[in-house]
């Protein structure tokens, strides 16, 4: 395999329109030999793999809380499954209790 000289400018600019992180983009520049709409193609085609293998997932874990502000017209519902730390201490126990 032949490596090509990838302009970080092109990395940059797929990854502004794409979504996708450098490191990517840079593959899949190296990988299309520097053609920007293969290697666009390339990255939106592995990205709709990863979606389908995420969505087959189930959480198991997680939390969800939400709040009301007073008025009731704003409200939030912030939801953290296991790809984020949650806190577990006892003070995160009691602001949530008392926000609940």
């Amino acid at each position: 395999m032949v490596m090509t000289k990838i302009d970080p400018k092109e990395v940059q600019r797929l990854r502004s329109e794409s979504g996708a992180g450098v490191m990517d983009c840079k593959r899949a520049l190296e990988e299309t030999g520097g053609d920007y709409a293969k290697a666009l193609a390339l990255i939106k085609e592995r990205g709709i793999q990863s979606v389908a293998k995420k969505s087959e997932r189930e959480a198991k874990e997680g939390l969800v809380a939400s709040y009301i502000h007073s008025g009731g017209r704003v409200g939030a519902t912030p939801q953290a499954s296991r790809s984020f730390s949650v806190s577990r201490t006892s003070a995160t126990r009691r602001r949530r209790s008392k926000t609940s």
